[in-house]
C-alpha cells in the first residue's frame, strides 16, 4: 500500500475479532510509514500489557512516544505499566510532565491517585469529569483496551456512585470476560465472576434510552455480547441499530431494529425508527406509515413524534383538512413545538381559514431555528395576501392597503428579521392595484415601478432565499399595468425558457445544504421537485403571455404532484379575481 493505514486498520479489525496474536504482528508492521508508527506501536503495546509483557509493552510506548511526544493516552498507559513494574516514582514523573500539557488527562490523573492514595487527588479528577458518563468511559475503557481490568472496574464503580451514568455504562460492566487476558471474540477484556454479566445486562436494560447514541467500536463488542448472553433483552438490539443506520449499514440496522420491536412492541421509538427505514431506504411507504402511527399511539405525549407523523402524511398527499383535524386533536402537544404551530397555521391557510390563520400566528411568539428561515414570515404573509385580494375583489380597498402593508413589516413574534433584499413584487403590485382603484394614480404607479425591481432570473428554488417565480411573474403583471408590455414579455419568457430548458434535469444536493424549503425527514425525489418547480414556471410564464389553456394545464399538472404547493393556490386565487 502507498502507507501503513489499510495494515493498521487491518491490525485493528483483527484486535476487535479477538485475534489479538494476528493483530499485534500487523500493528508492528504498519509502524514503517512515520505516519502511522505512533498509532500502530501505542495498540501494540495494549497487546503486550494485556498479555503480561510489560518490558514489551515499554518499550513500545518508548517507541511511539518519539513521533508522538503528547500523545495522552500513551502517557497514561505508560504510567500505568510503570507502576506495574514497581517503578512508582518514575511513574509519577510521566503523569506530571503530562499534565503540564493537558490539565485533562484524565488517565494519568487516575494514575496518581492510585499511586499517593490520596482521595483529593481523585476527587479533583471526579470534578474535572463533569459527572458525564461519556468521560468516565472513555477513561475505563482505555484501562479495559490493555487489559487492565480492576482500574476498568473501578472507574465504572465511581461513574454508578457519582450517578454519571447511561445504559452503555451498564453494558460494558456486563460484557467483561471471565478472564483477565485478552478477550475471545466479541467481549471486553475486564474480569468479573461467572454471571456477573447477565445481571449488568438486566439493569441496563432498565436504564432509561433518552439521548443514548452508542456509536464506539467497543460498542457494538458489548452489545452483540448482551444480544447473546441476554436474548431477551431488546434494548440491546435497538442500540445496535442506531449504531449501524448512523453509520449506514441499514440493512443490519433494519434487522436489529425489528429483532428489538418482536421482543418488546410497546417501546415507541423503535417503530419510529423502523418506519424511517422502510421509507427512507426500503421504499415500503405504507408499512413506514403503519409504524409511525403505531409509535405516535404508544406514546401521545410526544410531540416530536407527532411532528413526524404530520410531515409523513404531507409527504403522502393526504388532504389538509384531514391532516388538520388530526393536528387539532393535540392542541397541548402542537403548542410545544414552533414547527407544529406554523404547521397547522400553514393547513388553515391550505382550507382557506385565513383568518383564523392570521389570528394564530399573531397570538404565538416564535424562536428561530435553523432550517426554518422564511417559513414563518411566509404563512404571515399569505393569509394577508389572500385576505386582501379578497377585500380587493369586494372593493374593501382601504382594508386591502392595510394587510399588504403588514407585508412589507416583520414584527418581532415572528422570530426573523426582513432579509436585505427582500422579494416583495407581489404585495407592491396589489397595492398598486388598490391605490389604482381609489384614483391616486401616482401613489399607483409608484407602486408599480418598485414592484418591477429585484432578482429577473428564475433559479432552482433549493433554498428559501432563491429567486422565486412567484415575484418574477408579479414584476411583468407590474410592468403591463406600466404599459411596457415588451419587458413584461420578457420576464414571462424568462419563465417558460427556464421551465422547458430544466424540466427534464438531474438534481442533486449540495453537501452544505442548509435552510432548505422543506425538512427533510422522509426522502422526498429532487427530480420529481425539480418537475414541479419548473411546470409551476411555465404556469406562470404562459398567462402571463396569453396562453391561458397552456398554463392551467401546467398548473394542473402541479396540483397532482403535489397538493401542498401553495403557490397553486395563491395563484388560483389571483386569476379567479
Amino acid at each position: 500500500p502507498y502507507d501503513s493505514e489499510p495494515i493498521y486498520n487491518l491490525a485493528l479489525a483483527l484486535k476487535y475479532q479477538g485475534q489479538p496474536d494476528e493483530a499485534y504482528e500487523r500493528f508492528w508492521k504498519a509502524t514503517w510509514s512515520k505516519a502511522w508508527a505512533d498509532a500502530g506501536y501505542f495498540e501494540a503495546a495494549k497487546i503486550s500489557v494485556a498479555q503480561g509483557r510489560l518490558d514489551d509493552a515499554l518499550d513500545e510506548l518508548n517507541r511511539g512516544l518519539i513521533y508522538g511526544a503528547h500523545n495522552q493516552k500513551a502517557l497514561a498507559l505508560k504510567a500505568a505499566v510503570l507502576r506495574k513494574m514497581g517503578h512508582k516514582d518514575a511513574a509519577m514523573d510521566v503523569c506530571k510532565e503530562a499534565l503540564k500539557t493537558d490539565l485533562f488527562n484524565y488517565g494519568c490523573r487516575y494514575e496518581m491517585y492510585l499511586l499517593t492514595g490520596d482521595k483529593a487527588v481523585l476527587d479533583e479528577m471526579k470534578e474535572l469529569l463533569l459527572g458525564l458518563a461519556k468521560n468516565y468511559d472513555e477513561v475505563a475503557l482505555d484501562y479495559s483496551a490493555a487489559g487492565l481490568c480492576e482500574e476498568a472496574r473501578a472507574i465504572w464503580d465511581i461513574a454508578i456512585e457519582e450517578g454519571a451514568t447511561t445504559p452503555m455504562t451498564y453494558y460494558y460492566l456486563g460484557s467483561l470476560t471471565p478472564c483477565p487476558s485478552l478477550p475471545p471474540q466479541g467481549r471486553l477484556p475486564v474480569a468479573f465472576p461467572t454471571g456477573e454479566g447477565s445481571r449488568y445486562f438486566e439493569l441496563a436494560e432498565r436504564q432509561c434510552p433518552d439521548y443514548c447514541f452508542p456509536n464506539r467500536p467497543e460498542d457494538v463488542i458489548a452489545l452483540e455480547t448482551a444480544k447473546r448472553e441476554n436474548p431477551q433483552g431488546a434494548k440491546a438490539p435497538y442500540y445496535l441499530g442506531c449504531l449501524y443506520y448512523a453509520a449506514r449499514q441499514y440493512n443490519l440496522a433494519i434487522e436489529n431494529w425489528e429483532l428489538s420491536a418482536q421482543l418488546d412492541p410497546t417501546f415507541p421509538t423503535v417503530w419510529r425508527n423502523l418506519a424511517l427505514a422502510r421509507f427512507n431506504k426500503q421504499g415500503r411507504e405504507q408499512e413506514a406509515l403503519g409504524y409511525m402511527e403505531k409509535a405516535f399511539h404508544l406514546n401521545e405525549a410526544d410531540e416530536r413524534v407527532l411532528m413526524e407523523l404530520d410531515q409523513l402524511y404531507k409527504r403522502m398527499q393526504k388532504p389538509h383538512s384531514e391532516r388538520l383535524a388530526f393536528l387539532q386533536q393535540y392542541p397541548q402537544l402542537v403548542q410545544r413545538r414552533d414547527d407544529l404551530v406554523l404547521e397547522e397555521i400553514t393547513l388553515l391557510n391550505q382550507t382557506g381559514n385565513y383568518k383564523e390563520a392570521m389570528q394564530k400566528l399573531d397570538a404565538h411568539k416564535f424562536h428561530p431555528w435553523e432550517g426554518g428561515e422564511g417559513k414563518v414570515s411566509a404563512q404571515y404573509q399569505i393569509c394577508r395576501v389572500e385576505l386582501a385580494k379578497q377585500a380587493i375583489a369586494q372593493q374593501r380597498y382601504g382594508e386591502a392597503k392595510r394587510l399588504l402593508e403588514q407585508c412589507l413589516d416583520y414584527p418581532e413574534h415572528l422570530g426573523e428579521g426582513k432579509l436585505y433584499g427582500a422579494q416583495e413584487n407581489d404585495f407592491l403590485y396589489l397595492l398598486g392595484c388598490c391605490y389604482d382603484a381609489v384614483g391616486q394614480a401616482d401613489k399607483a404607479r409608484e407602486c408599480w415601478e418598485e414592484a418591477t425591481k429585484g432578482p429577473q432570473e428564475p433559479a432552482a428554488a433549493m433554498y428559501y432565499n432563491d429567486a422565486k417565480p412567484d415575484k418574477i411573474f408579479y414584476q411583468g403583471l407590474a410592468l403591463l399595468k406600466l404599459g411596457r408590455k415588451g419587458e413584461a414579455n420578457g420576464r414571462f419568457h424568462k419563465l417558460v425558457n427556464y421551465g422547458k430548458q430544466h424540466i427534464f434535469e438531474h438534481i442533486t444536493m449540495d453537501y452544505f445544504a442548509v435552510s432548505l424549503p422543506d425538512l427533510l425527514i422522509w426522502e422526498d425525489s429532487l427530480d420529481c421537485k425539480n418537475e414541479i418547480h419548473c411546470k409551476y414556471m411555465l404556469a406562470l410564464g404562459y398567462y402571463g403571455l396569453g396562453e391561458k389553456d397552456k398554463a392551467l394545464g401546467y398548473l394542473n399538472d402541479v396540483g397532482r404532484l403535489d397538493i401542498n404547493h401553495q403557490g397553486i393556490q395563491s395563484f388560483k386565487t389571483f386569476i379567479a379575481q
